[in-house]
């Protein structure tokens, strides 16, 4: 196949769903049975590869980009900051 690998490098089940923000096993076959996220099975044992994990993080992160124009980021800014004005608020 090509893929430079060793079974050490292999995340066991249990730590890729750590890594994975706490997913459930559930979800885990699931988004392997929609393609999302590819696996390794040896024997009864399920594996991911340190660079799967990375690639399917770097693709869910890509798709929350576009929900966050640096408009929004700055209008949000500016309310949330201390001492910031306010367009339209009158203290007096």
């Amino acid at each position: 196949m090509g893929t430079d690998w060793n079974a050490e490098s292999l995340v066991p089940q249990p730590e890729a769903l750590r890594r994975l923000g706490g997913i459930s096993r559930s979800t885990l076959w699931r988004l392997h049975r929609d393609g999302e996220i590819s696996l390794i099975h040896i024997g009864r044992k399920v594996f991911l590869e340190p660079s799967e994990i990375r690639r399917f993080v770097a693709a869910r992160r890509s798709r929350l980009r576009p929900l966050c124009d640096e408009a929004s980021v700055t209008a949000e800014a500016s309310v949330l900051t201390p001492g910031a004005e306010v367009a339209g608020h009158d203290e007096g």
